[in-house]
């Protein structure tokens, strides 16, 4: 797929809600370059009120859980208390930051 339809079927959404995408496939098949070349597009950028991620790549550790993810996204996003909290105080960061 090339990454001009690639960037055109993922930037279609009218709603508020994020686009996500999943990408799994065997070692080798190109997951890594997808993504760099997606993300490359869009970087993220500080503006007066915060950062800006519009792309946001996170490798999930195994076995996962709730609170495993939750804590790698906050990590990703740079949140300085990451580990910090409840599942739910760290939800709540997670969306409203």
């Amino acid at each position: 797929m090339s990454n001009s339809r690639f960037t055109a079927r993922l930037g279609s959404s009218t709603t508020d809600e994020p686009e996500c995408l999943f990408l799994k496939g065997e070692t080798g098949t190109g997951k890594t370059t997808i993504f760099r070349s997606y993300a490359q597009e869009y970087p993220r950028k500080e503006t007066p009120i915060g950062t800006v991620v519009p792309v946001l790549y996170v490798t999930i550790p195994s076995p996962a859980t709730v609170k495993t993810v939750v804590t790698k996204l906050l990590w990703e996003l740079g949140d300085p208390a990451y580990d910090k909290g409840t599942i739910g105080s760290q939800t709540i960061r997670l969306i409203w930051g």
